[in-house]
């Protein structure tokens, strides 16, 4: 079964929690049946990769926060100790 496939019965789970079962599976049935496998698998690629583009971003900004926080706190520190003398 390929991942478009696949992807597609996930869908119907999702679905079936939301529509009851046999809406979703007749959704699906007739998706899969209307959708070619390259089409899907092409979809689904492309929404992997900005998935993981985007979570690549959440990462390098929590990186520079982490990496940065005791860069600024050290700041603020001597800041503070210049203020009070």
């Amino acid at each position: 079964m390929s991942e478009g496939r696949r992807a597609l019965r996930a869908l119907e789970g999702h679905l079936s929690e939301e529509v009851g079962v046999g809406e979703a599976a007749e959704v699906v049935d007739r998706l899969d049946r209307t959708v070619s496998e390259e089409y899907l698998d092409r979809r689904l690629d492309e929404a992997l990769e900005e998935q993981t583009q985007r979570m690549a971003a959440l990462w390098r900004r929590d990186l520079l926060l982490v990496s940065c926080a005791p860069f600024f706190a050290l700041a603020a520190a001597v800041a503070a100790l210049v203020g009070l003398g």
